[in-house]
């Protein structure tokens, strides 16, 4: 039997040049530099384990190998560091002084940092494929490190349009426990130096944020249905409520507003002028049409038991008035409810709701722009009855 066989050439028949290149790869560690991080350095074993080989053509249209280190390994290193040698920017805040009529800064902007992934990757490739210097004993890479501008500077500030004062609203909490006080002065906190920027809309549940007992809010008296119960943030609708009427009259258009279904004092009077708010289902928000940024700040004055919002920006050139409130379709309270009370002594009596008659009132905001009308806003409120609530103590005495 005879064999027939083919002799073929080799396809690889010089391998000196990727030798070469292995060489040099391997050559020496690479140590990697940076403001603030220790140096970190890549060693010749390490190098070896992520080195690829990969088909090549050389100079002469031969097929050869060309080596590499595995930009996936490069890629992983390069985003660890960049956890640890970057930080956020923190943002210029501001407050608007009112016994200078101008706009101060409180809080110093100061510029964040972070590392170009893409170009460590380069950087450690390209010198990784180098011979390091002679004597050097190695090759160093200053990582890229980008600065991350702050999105409110310093020198931002005379540019926002903050320079008078463009709405006001106070409501009074006179009578309210310690902790719906607590809870009115943990939830102002949340929107005073908030700004809001020409063209946003506000929404006063996402500025408000969560509402937990270990952000500081303490249990009260909440509206639940057709009657009250007690729950963490009791008294943030007096919040709303001032940050409603604020909006009011600096004129910005009011895109959600939800009026209580029952009367509450501590918002009359005006009737009408109250604003509800239960996250996430029911906000408070409002559009900032001046073209010029608003700046929120709130006062608290426990002396005078009274919430204050106020806007600041540039006031377009416009007045607002309000019409009414007017009253209509008055519905009276039923009779006084009581109920029985294991933890009052018998022949106790506690009142715990106060009656109201149901209403509907009709508050109009007139809208003037250099003294001639340009719109006319109604906010509309049904308030139904409220009857008066007793507890009767029922506990006998040992």
């Amino acid at each position: 039997m005879q064999v027939v066989y083919w002799e073929s050439e080799p396809l690889l028949t010089d391998l000196s040049a990727v030798q070469a290149q292995v060489q040099r790869y391997l050559s020496a560690p690479i140590v990697l530099t940076a403001p603030g991080l220790e140096p970190r350095t890549i060693e010749p074993q390490t190098l070896a384990q992520w080195l690829t080989l990969q088909p090549a053509t050389g100079a002469e249209g031969q097929p050869t190998l060309s080596a590499g280190l595995d930009p996936g390994q490069l890629r992983r290193l390069a985003q660890e560091i960049q956890e640890q040698v970057s930080y956020p920017p923190t943002d210029a805040q501001f407050r608007f002084d009112d016994a200078a009529g101008s706009l101060v800064t409180v809080v110093d902007s100061e510029p964040g940092r972070t590392l170009d992934v893409t170009a460590t990757v380069a950087l450690v490739e390209q010198a990784a494929s180098q011979m390091p210097p002679a004597d050097s004993g190695g090759r160093t890479v200053e990582l890229p490190l980008v600065e991350i501008r702050p999105a409110l500077a310093n020198e931002d500030g005379p540019g926002l349009g903050i320079v008078e004062l463009i709405g006001e609203g106070t409501t009074r909490f006179t009578g309210s426990s310690a902790a719906r006080v607590q809870n009115i002065v943990v939830g102002a906190a949340q929107f005073d130096g908030v700004l809001i920027a020409p063209g946003e809309t506000f929404s006063f549940n996402y500025y408000l944020g969560e509402v937990t007992a270990e952000k500081g809010y303490e249990e009260s008296i909440i509206i639940w249905g057709n009657t009250t119960r007690s729950d963490v943030g009791g008294g943030l609708c007096q919040v709303s409520s001032t940050a409603f009427r604020a909006a009011f009259w600096a004129g910005v258009p009011v895109v959600e507003r939800w009026a209580h279904a029952f009367r509450v004092s501590y918002y009359e009077p005006p009737l009408g002028m109250d604003a509800t708010i239960y996250s996430p289902q029911v906000d408070l928000k409002w559009e900032n049409d001046t073209g010029h940024y608003i700046l929120i700040q709130t006062y608290v004055d426990r002396d005078n038991n009274s919430l204050t919002f106020r806007y600041y920006g540039t006031n377009p050139g416009r007045t607002v008035e309000m019409d009414g409130p007017y009253e209509s379709n008055p519905v009276a309270h039923g009779p006084a409810i009581y109920r029985d009370d294991p933890t009052l002594a018998k022949g106790q009596t506690k009142q715990i709701e106060w009656a109201k008659d149901g209403l509907d009132v009709t508050v109009y905001r007139i809208v003037k722009q250099d003294g001639q009308e340009v719109r006319r806003d109604t906010f509309f409120s049904r308030y139904r009855p409220w009857q008066a609530v007793y507890l009767v103590g029922t506990r006998e005495e040992q």
